[in-house]
């Protein structure tokens, strides 16, 4: 049984037709383990959003260009899938995302990115100050890639 926390929010298009946006932070998973199943820890987030009678319209809010603004009715300024938004309904879609950045795992697990990325970028100098490192093939190469 996975461990979700999951915020959904609804509103109404100018033609009646329900939109709802649900948001999943998956906090543990399952996964196959060559012939058993274990349940592990993760912090995974998903957005999606739902148009009754049109399915899922994923999560990738995009602004209108010049050309696409001129053919939808005034208003209206981005698009997910087909469906196009308001400035209203793409803050509805932003609140959901944004509720799901303040739960407590998903904030350890950017501090632990941001750890990660520190850690590495101080391996990546160590590395790059030792004498034979060759930044343009990326390998103890003494010089040799420059001869080709």
């Amino acid at each position: 049984m996975t461990k979700n926390v999951e915020i959904t929010k609804n509103w109404n298009t100018t033609k009646c037709t329900k939109v709802t946006v649900i948001g999943t932070l998956t906090l543990e998973k399952e996964v196959w383990l060559d012939g058993d199943t274990d349940t592990v820890d993760c912090c995974d987030m998903s957005v999606n959003v739902i148009v009754d009678g049109a399915g899922s319209q994923g999560d990738w809010v995009k602004e209108l260009n010049a050309a696409q603004l001129t053919q939808v009715p005034a208003g209206f300024t981005h698009i997910v899938g087909k469906l196009v938004l308001t400035p209203e309904q793409v803050e509805i879609i932003k609140s959901v995302e944004s509720e799901l950045e303040k739960h407590p795992a998903w904030i350890k697990k950017q501090a632990l990115i941001k750890a990660n990325d520190a850690a590495e970028a101080k391996l990546y100098a160590e590395r790059n100050a030792s004498s034979g490192w060759c930044n343009k093939c990326h390998s103890y190469c003494w010089g040799d890639c420059s001869a080709n």
